[in-house]
């Protein structure tokens, strides 16, 4: 019980939880995001992320977790406004430590430590100065209240009924600034979206758009910002189907970040 205790309170330091004692770091560096998950896990030893396996990951039970997500009527896959991008590359963050447990806060440091070890992105614990800030909380449903830097608190709503490390690092995605992949304008060439099977009031979430920043990379069916096969399906039946058929059931399922997430997240904030 007293191990229990003390790691638990190393944890509320690696975290930098002291917001009312002015002790902050300027960011929270890769090695510290690794002890602070060590110290989470009490001890766990956690899997190291290959380069190559990044888009190769499939979550078993995530076919229906987009069902729990709340769309947005943003029809980019990545902001233009790069007033909306995040000040100096840094993301304070907040969680809400009582109503998370160890594990689920594991799991939120892992996410933000795979964005930050492949990209030039930081995140760092929120300072009483900073205006900005994405807060992780348990709403009703998965979602982020909006998508780059909009001013303000940002919530990361991450509730037990969608909770995982692919619905955090989606949602993080958008907090950075990404939108879901079907919605480019190109997407017709890879993939059919069945109107007929989507239920009425989730119909926007599928519409494309000529707005879309693409950055010129290619369409990508393993982005941890697609939709599954089944997204919002009134009738259990596919929404969406991939002209490449070796990706139905590919889509939606991604684990991690995927080459082309990486590559997206980097040219966006200029990163070297």
């Amino acid at each position: 019980m007293m191990r229990n205790i003390v790691c638990f309170a190393v944890v509320l330091v690696v975290a930098d939880l002291y917001l009312t004692s002015g002790r902050f770091v300027n960011y929270v560096p890769n090695d510290r995001l690794e002890d602070a998950k060590d110290k989470v896990s009490v001890g766990d030893e956690l899997t190291a992320l290959e380069d190559e396996s990044l888009d190769s990951g499939v979550t078993k039970n995530s076919r229906n977790l987009l069902n729990h997500l709340i769309p947005t009527r943003e029809k980019r896959k990545a902001v233009k406004d790069s007033s909306r991008r995040w000040t100096n590359n840094e993301i304070p963050f907040e969680i809400d430590y009582f109503q998370f447990n160890k594990d689920e806060v594991q799991i939120i440091y892992d996410a933000m430590y795979i964005w930050q070890h492949h990209t030039c992105l930081r995140f760092r614990p929120r300072e009483t100065h900073d205006r900005n800030f994405v807060k992780f909380m348990k709403g009703e449903f998965c979602y982020s209240t909006t998508h780059g830097m909009n001013g303000g608190q940002q919530n990361i709503s991450l509730p037990q009924v969608c909770f995982n490390r692919q619905s955090t690092l989606h949602e993080i995605g958008h907090a950075i600034g990404f939108y879901h992949e079907h919605k480019r304008p190109d997407r017709d060439q890879y993939i059919t979206v069945h109107e007929e099977n989507i239920e009425d009031k989730f119909k926007y979430a599928f519409e494309k758009s000529n707005e879309i920043e693409t950055y010129g990379l290619p369409y990508d069916y393993t982005s941890i910002m697609h939709y599954p096969w089944n997204a919002f399906s009134k009738n259990n039946e596919i929404t969406i189907q991939t002209k490449d058929p070796s990706f139905q059931n590919i889509i939606g399922q991604t684990q991690d970040l995927s080459y082309y997430d990486i590559q997206l997240a980097n040219l966006m904030y200029n990163c070297r």
